[in-house]
């Protein structure tokens, strides 16, 4: 199951966050912190990490960077790694197809349509399906 979605840039500005537990406002800025200290002293090959506190070590940190931002998603152990590593991959071609080429200036002025776009695809932490049909309708939105 997904724990977190979060969508931060070089500068460990959050761009999106999108938790499916819920946590206080000071371990939410924990993990945001340690998730940019791991981004910039960690080895920018690994993609698959110790996940942050407050989660224990059956929670693993997948990490997929794109130039400037980096999609981290904390998963429990009932997920597989490689494929949240490409379920992100398959996020960022929809978001491209909708945006074309996303950039961090696309998911901070879109925010809130991003945001819909990831509830429709992530409901409680579960991965439904990506429609042609939702991704049509997103387009409509970006317009």
């Amino acid at each position: 199951m997904i724990k977190a979605f979060i969508i931060m840039n070089d500068k460990g500005q959050p761009r999106m966050l999108k938790f499916y537990e819920s946590l206080s406002d000071t371990k939410v800025q924990n993990i945001v912190s340690h998730l940019h200290r791991t981004l910039n002293l960690g080895d920018p090959s690994c993609s698959f990490l110790e996940a942050p506190e407050p989660y224990d070590s059956t929670h693993t940190l997948v990490v997929r960077s794109y130039a400037t931002l980096h999609f981290c998603v904390v998963i429990d152990d009932a997920e597989s790694p490689s494929s949240i590593f490409s379920f992100v991959q398959q996020t960022v071609e929809v978001l491209d197809s909708i945006y074309e080429k996303v950039s961090e200036l696309h998911i901070i002025f879109n925010s809130s349509e991003i945001s819909l776009l990831l509830d429709e695809i992530i409901v409680g932490g579960i991965i439904n399906n990506i429609e042609d049909d939702l991704i049509d309708r997103y387009k409509i939105l970006a317009k």
